[in-house]
Protein backbone atom coordinates (compact mmCIF):
# COMPACT_ATOMS: atom_id res chain seq x y z
CA UNK A 1 0.00 0.00 0.00
CA UNK A 2 1.29 3.46 -0.85
CA UNK A 3 0.41 7.06 -0.11
CA UNK A 4 1.83 10.00 -2.03
CA UNK A 5 4.15 7.59 -3.81
CA UNK A 6 5.72 6.24 -0.62
CA UNK A 7 5.76 2.62 0.53
CA UNK A 8 4.04 2.39 3.88
CA UNK A 9 5.62 0.54 6.75
CA UNK A 10 3.57 -2.22 8.37
CA UNK A 11 4.05 -2.62 12.12
CA UNK A 12 2.55 -5.25 14.41
CA UNK A 13 2.30 -4.18 18.06
CA UNK A 14 1.78 -7.15 20.35
CA UNK A 15 1.16 -5.56 23.75
CA UNK A 16 1.63 -8.89 25.54
CA UNK A 17 5.29 -8.84 24.43
CA UNK A 18 7.45 -6.30 26.22
CA UNK A 19 10.36 -6.67 23.77
CA UNK A 20 12.03 -3.41 22.69
CA UNK A 21 10.21 -1.56 19.92
CA UNK A 22 11.02 1.43 17.73
CA UNK A 23 7.53 2.82 18.31
CA UNK A 24 6.55 1.91 21.89
CA UNK A 25 8.39 2.36 25.18
CA UNK A 26 6.96 0.58 28.23
CA UNK A 27 7.14 1.99 31.74
CA UNK A 28 4.94 -0.53 33.54
CA UNK A 29 3.81 -3.85 32.09
CA UNK A 30 1.83 -6.73 33.58
CA UNK A 31 0.73 -9.65 31.41
CA UNK A 32 -1.81 -11.94 33.08
CA UNK A 33 -2.59 -14.72 30.64
CA UNK A 34 -4.81 -13.25 27.92
CA UNK A 35 -4.99 -9.85 29.59
CA UNK A 36 -2.24 -7.21 29.46
CA UNK A 37 -2.07 -3.89 31.32
CA UNK A 38 0.69 -1.41 30.54
CA UNK A 39 1.71 2.21 30.72
CA UNK A 40 3.66 3.27 27.66
CA UNK A 41 4.87 6.16 25.52
CA UNK A 42 4.69 6.22 21.73
CA UNK A 43 7.40 7.76 19.58
CA UNK A 44 6.39 10.26 16.85
CA UNK A 45 4.89 8.39 13.90
CA UNK A 46 5.26 9.96 10.41
CA UNK A 47 2.79 7.43 9.00
CA UNK A 48 2.49 3.64 8.97
CA UNK A 49 0.00 0.78 8.97
CA UNK A 50 -0.49 -0.49 12.52
CA UNK A 51 -2.05 -3.73 13.70
CA UNK A 52 -2.40 -5.44 17.08
CA UNK A 53 -3.56 -9.02 17.72
CA UNK A 54 -5.52 -7.76 20.75
CA UNK A 55 -8.55 -5.62 21.44
CA UNK A 56 -6.77 -2.44 22.56
CA UNK A 57 -8.22 0.26 24.79
CA UNK A 58 -5.86 3.18 25.35
CA UNK A 59 -6.48 6.13 27.66
CA UNK A 60 -4.38 9.17 26.78
CA UNK A 61 -2.58 10.63 29.78
CA UNK A 62 -1.79 14.22 30.76
CA UNK A 63 0.08 16.24 28.17
CA UNK A 64 -0.41 18.50 25.17
CA UNK A 65 -3.29 17.70 22.77
CA UNK A 66 -2.03 16.28 19.47
CA UNK A 67 -3.37 15.62 16.00
CA UNK A 68 -3.88 12.06 14.82
CA UNK A 69 -4.56 11.24 11.18
CA UNK A 70 -6.00 7.94 10.05
CA UNK A 71 -7.29 6.56 6.79
CA UNK A 72 -10.79 5.14 6.48
CA UNK A 73 -11.28 3.77 2.96
CA UNK A 74 -9.66 6.35 0.70
CA UNK A 75 -10.36 9.31 2.99
CA UNK A 76 -7.92 10.77 5.51
CA UNK A 77 -9.51 11.87 8.75
CA UNK A 78 -7.90 14.13 11.36
CA UNK A 79 -8.78 14.15 15.04
CA UNK A 80 -7.36 16.24 17.87
CA UNK A 81 -6.66 13.90 20.78
CA UNK A 82 -6.95 15.45 24.24
CA UNK A 83 -5.73 14.03 27.57
CA UNK A 84 -8.32 11.70 29.08
CA UNK A 85 -9.75 10.63 25.75
CA UNK A 86 -9.88 6.98 24.72
CA UNK A 87 -8.70 5.21 21.56
CA UNK A 88 -10.06 1.75 20.70
CA UNK A 89 -9.08 -0.81 18.06
CA UNK A 90 -10.39 -4.33 17.53
CA UNK A 91 -8.21 -7.45 17.25
CA UNK A 92 -6.18 -7.46 14.03
CA UNK A 93 -7.54 -4.13 12.80
CA UNK A 94 -5.07 -2.86 10.18
CA UNK A 95 -5.15 0.90 9.83
CA UNK A 96 -2.97 3.66 8.44
CA UNK A 97 -2.29 6.22 11.18
CA UNK A 98 0.15 9.05 11.86
CA UNK A 99 0.99 11.48 14.67
CA UNK A 100 4.25 13.06 13.45
CA UNK A 101 4.63 15.76 16.11
CA UNK A 102 3.74 14.03 19.37
CA UNK A 103 5.00 11.42 21.85
CA UNK A 104 1.78 10.55 23.68
CA UNK A 105 1.75 8.67 26.97
CA UNK A 106 -1.07 6.11 27.04
CA UNK A 107 -2.41 3.61 29.55
CA UNK A 108 -3.28 0.49 27.58
CA UNK A 109 -5.41 -2.55 28.30
CA UNK A 110 -5.02 -5.26 25.65
CA UNK A 111 -7.26 -8.34 25.57
CA UNK A 112 -6.41 -11.34 23.41
CA UNK A 113 -8.78 -12.21 20.57
CA UNK A 114 -9.58 -15.66 22.01
CA UNK A 115 -10.75 -14.11 25.28
CA UNK A 116 -12.77 -11.44 23.45
CA UNK A 117 -14.49 -14.17 21.40
CA UNK A 118 -15.28 -16.25 24.50
CA UNK A 119 -16.79 -13.25 26.28
CA UNK A 120 -18.94 -12.31 23.28
CA UNK A 121 -20.13 -15.90 22.86
CA UNK A 122 -20.99 -16.13 26.56
CA UNK A 123 -23.49 -13.26 26.22
CA UNK A 124 -25.02 -14.54 22.98
CA UNK A 125 -23.05 -12.37 20.53
CA UNK A 126 -21.28 -13.56 17.37
CA UNK A 127 -17.69 -14.16 18.59
CA UNK A 128 -16.43 -12.78 15.26
CA UNK A 129 -18.26 -9.44 15.66
CA UNK A 130 -16.21 -6.64 14.06
CA UNK A 131 -14.93 -3.68 16.04
CA UNK A 132 -13.81 -0.75 13.86
CA UNK A 133 -11.09 1.55 15.26
CA UNK A 134 -12.33 4.68 17.01
CA UNK A 135 -10.26 7.60 18.28
CA UNK A 136 -10.66 10.43 20.77
CA UNK A 137 -13.87 9.40 22.55
CA UNK A 138 -14.90 10.66 25.97
CA UNK A 139 -15.82 7.57 27.98
CA UNK A 140 -15.96 7.77 31.75
CA UNK A 141 -16.61 4.04 32.11
CA UNK A 142 -13.50 3.03 30.15
CA UNK A 143 -11.39 5.57 32.05
CA UNK A 144 -12.53 4.04 35.33
CA UNK A 145 -11.88 0.50 34.10
CA UNK A 146 -8.43 1.50 32.84
CA UNK A 147 -7.68 3.05 36.24
CA UNK A 148 -8.67 -0.24 37.86
CA UNK A 149 -6.13 -1.87 35.57
CA UNK A 150 -3.44 0.60 36.65
CA UNK A 151 -4.26 -0.16 40.27
CA UNK A 152 -3.69 -3.82 39.44
CA UNK A 153 -0.23 -2.91 38.13
CA UNK A 154 0.48 -1.27 41.49
CA UNK A 155 -0.54 -4.52 43.17
CA UNK A 156 1.69 -6.51 40.79
CA UNK A 157 -1.27 -8.47 39.52
CA UNK A 158 -2.05 -9.81 42.97
CA UNK A 159 -5.81 -10.03 42.44
CA UNK A 160 -5.20 -12.68 39.80
CA UNK A 161 -7.56 -14.30 37.33
CA UNK A 162 -10.76 -13.50 39.19
CA UNK A 163 -10.09 -9.77 38.93
CA UNK A 164 -8.70 -9.66 35.40
CA UNK A 165 -11.42 -11.89 33.92
CA UNK A 166 -14.06 -9.66 35.50
CA UNK A 167 -12.34 -6.55 34.19
CA UNK A 168 -12.06 -8.08 30.72
CA UNK A 169 -15.78 -8.90 30.67
CA UNK A 170 -16.67 -5.34 31.71
CA UNK A 171 -14.43 -3.81 29.02
CA UNK A 172 -15.44 -6.12 26.16
CA UNK A 173 -19.18 -5.85 26.81
CA UNK A 174 -19.01 -2.06 27.19
CA UNK A 175 -16.88 -1.55 24.06
CA UNK A 176 -18.94 -3.78 21.76
CA UNK A 177 -22.25 -2.52 23.13
CA UNK A 178 -21.26 1.16 22.83
CA UNK A 179 -19.09 1.30 19.71
CA UNK A 180 -19.53 -1.82 17.56
CA UNK A 181 -23.26 -1.49 16.94
CA UNK A 182 -23.88 -4.88 18.50
CA UNK A 183 -27.32 -5.52 20.01
CA UNK A 184 -26.85 -7.40 23.26
CA UNK A 185 -29.64 -9.75 24.33
CA UNK A 186 -31.45 -8.79 27.49
CA UNK A 187 -30.18 -10.60 30.54
CA UNK A 188 -32.50 -11.33 33.41
CA UNK A 189 -31.58 -9.44 36.53
CA UNK A 190 -31.49 -11.04 39.92
CA UNK A 191 -29.20 -12.66 42.42
CA UNK A 192 -28.09 -16.22 42.96
CA UNK A 193 -30.51 -18.76 44.34
CA UNK A 194 -29.83 -19.88 47.93
CA UNK A 195 -28.61 -23.24 46.60
CA UNK A 196 -26.23 -21.64 44.09
CA UNK A 197 -25.00 -19.21 46.75
CA UNK A 198 -24.06 -22.07 49.06
CA UNK A 199 -22.42 -23.93 46.21
CA UNK A 200 -20.24 -21.06 45.02
CA UNK A 201 -19.22 -19.95 48.52
CA UNK A 202 -18.23 -23.53 49.31
CA UNK A 203 -16.21 -23.65 46.09
CA UNK A 204 -14.35 -20.49 47.13
CA UNK A 205 -13.58 -21.86 50.60
CA UNK A 206 -12.21 -25.07 49.10
CA UNK A 207 -9.99 -23.20 46.62
CA UNK A 208 -8.60 -20.28 48.65
CA UNK A 209 -5.05 -21.43 47.91
CA UNK A 210 -5.54 -21.52 44.14
CA UNK A 211 -5.74 -18.81 41.48
CA UNK A 212 -9.52 -19.03 41.04
CA UNK A 213 -10.93 -17.87 37.73
CA UNK A 214 -14.27 -16.20 37.12
CA UNK A 215 -15.23 -18.89 34.63
CA UNK A 216 -14.49 -21.52 37.28
CA UNK A 217 -16.94 -19.93 39.70
CA UNK A 218 -19.58 -19.39 37.03
CA UNK A 219 -19.36 -23.01 35.87
CA UNK A 220 -19.79 -24.23 39.44
CA UNK A 221 -23.39 -22.94 39.31
CA UNK A 222 -24.00 -23.34 35.58
CA UNK A 223 -24.02 -19.65 34.63
CA UNK A 224 -22.15 -17.50 32.11
CA UNK A 225 -19.32 -15.47 33.61
CA UNK A 226 -21.04 -12.23 32.60
CA UNK A 227 -24.32 -13.01 34.32
CA UNK A 228 -22.62 -14.67 37.29
CA UNK A 229 -20.66 -11.51 38.14
CA UNK A 230 -23.81 -9.41 38.35
CA UNK A 231 -25.75 -12.08 40.25
CA UNK A 232 -22.93 -12.63 42.75
CA UNK A 233 -22.57 -8.91 43.45
CA UNK A 234 -26.33 -8.53 43.91
CA UNK A 235 -26.42 -11.46 46.35
CA UNK A 236 -23.20 -10.98 48.32
CA UNK A 237 -22.86 -7.19 48.05
CA UNK A 238 -19.39 -7.12 46.50
CA UNK A 239 -17.64 -8.39 43.34
CA UNK A 240 -16.27 -11.96 43.40
CA UNK A 241 -12.61 -10.85 43.47
CA UNK A 242 -13.22 -8.62 46.48
CA UNK A 243 -15.04 -11.36 48.35
CA UNK A 244 -12.16 -13.76 47.62
CA UNK A 245 -9.69 -11.25 49.06
CA UNK A 246 -11.89 -10.81 52.13
CA UNK A 247 -12.09 -14.57 52.75
CA UNK A 248 -8.36 -15.04 52.26
CA UNK A 249 -7.65 -12.38 54.85
CA UNK A 250 -10.22 -13.79 57.28
CA UNK A 251 -8.65 -17.24 56.95
CA UNK A 252 -5.22 -15.68 57.47
CA UNK A 253 -6.44 -14.10 60.71
CA UNK A 254 -7.54 -17.52 61.95
CA UNK A 255 -4.17 -19.05 61.13
CA UNK A 256 -2.23 -16.19 62.70
CA UNK A 257 -4.30 -16.48 65.87
CA UNK A 258 -4.28 -20.26 66.30
CA UNK A 259 -1.32 -21.79 64.53
CA UNK A 260 2.40 -21.45 64.92
CA UNK A 261 2.95 -20.44 61.31
CA UNK A 262 5.20 -17.68 60.00
CA UNK A 263 3.55 -14.87 57.98
CA UNK A 264 5.22 -16.31 54.87
CA UNK A 265 3.68 -19.72 55.51
CA UNK A 266 0.29 -18.13 56.15
CA UNK A 267 0.55 -16.17 52.89
CA UNK A 268 1.13 -19.40 50.96
CA UNK A 269 -1.65 -21.21 52.80
CA UNK A 270 -4.30 -18.64 51.82
CA UNK A 271 -3.21 -18.13 48.21
CA UNK A 272 -1.01 -15.01 48.14
CA UNK A 273 1.98 -15.20 45.81
CA UNK A 274 4.38 -13.47 48.22
CA UNK A 275 4.64 -12.31 51.80
CA UNK A 276 4.87 -8.67 50.72
CA UNK A 277 1.60 -8.85 48.80
CA UNK A 278 -0.01 -10.68 51.71
CA UNK A 279 1.06 -7.85 54.01
CA UNK A 280 -0.27 -5.14 51.67
CA UNK A 281 -3.68 -6.77 51.27
CA UNK A 282 -3.95 -7.80 54.93
CA UNK A 283 -3.37 -4.20 55.97
CA UNK A 284 -6.02 -2.99 53.49
CA UNK A 285 -8.67 -5.21 55.06
CA UNK A 286 -7.64 -5.33 58.72
CA UNK A 287 -5.86 -1.99 59.16
CA UNK A 288 -2.64 -3.46 60.52
CA UNK A 289 0.16 -5.80 59.47
CA UNK A 290 0.03 -9.60 59.98
CA UNK A 291 2.95 -9.43 62.44
CA UNK A 292 1.27 -6.76 64.58
CA UNK A 293 -2.05 -8.58 64.41
CA UNK A 294 -0.37 -11.74 65.74
CA UNK A 295 1.32 -9.89 68.59
CA UNK A 296 -1.93 -8.24 69.63
CA UNK A 297 -3.80 -11.55 69.43
CA UNK A 298 -1.38 -13.35 71.78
Amino acid sequence: MTTEGKILRNTLIDFSDRSPSDLVKYYDHVCLGEFTICRCAFEPNPGMILESPQLVVGVVQAGTPFQLTWREGHTDRVTTIDPGQVNISGPHSRLYVQWPNASPSINVIAIEQHLVSRILASVGINPSAHMSPIFGVQDKVLRQLAQAGQDEIAECGEHGRLFTEGLAIAIVTHVYRSYAGVAFPKVKKGGLTPRDTRRVLTYIEEHLKTDIGLEDLAKSVGLSAHYFTEAFKKTIGMPPYRYLLYRRVQRAKELLSRDNLTPKMVAEEVGFSSQSQFTVNFRKVVGTTPARFRREAE
